[in-house]
């Protein structure tokens, strides 16, 4: 869920998740998959302050998908909508152990022409 801590691999970006989740915004866009998407940052509340993460939310013909870097593959997901608020979004896709420490969350929808 952090990716506010550099990972371990050579070469990743600190904060890399939302690099990642642009970069696979667009590869997806370039197959002509997408219906609609948009980047989802969100922040939890921890002992040494807030972390954050970022995910791509997206919807195909075959359904909705959400895209976690720190996963490195997309998963098929209960259907909502990407246009959703926020903070309501953030507490659809996030593990559920962690939506009692959501601090707050930020959306950016992806255009279609991206």
């Amino acid at each position: 869920m952090n990716c506010s801590r550099p990972r371990r691999r050579a070469g990743t970006l600190r904060n890399g998740c939302f690099i990642e989740s642009a970069a696979e915004a667009r590869r997806l866009r370039r197959e002509g998959r997408v219906v609609e998407s948009c980047l989802l940052s969100y922040y939890v509340k921890t002992a040494s302050g807030l972390k954050g993460h970022t995910v791509l939310c997206y919807k195909t013909p075959s359904g909705t998908h959400l895209y976690d870097p720190a996963e490195g593959r997309p998963q098929k997901v209960k259907s909502f909508s990407v246009r959703d608020q926020a903070m309501d979004l953030a507490r659809w896709v996030m593990p559920t152990a962690l939506t009692d420490g959501l601090a707050k969350a930020a959306k950016i929808m992806v255009p279609p022409t991206w």
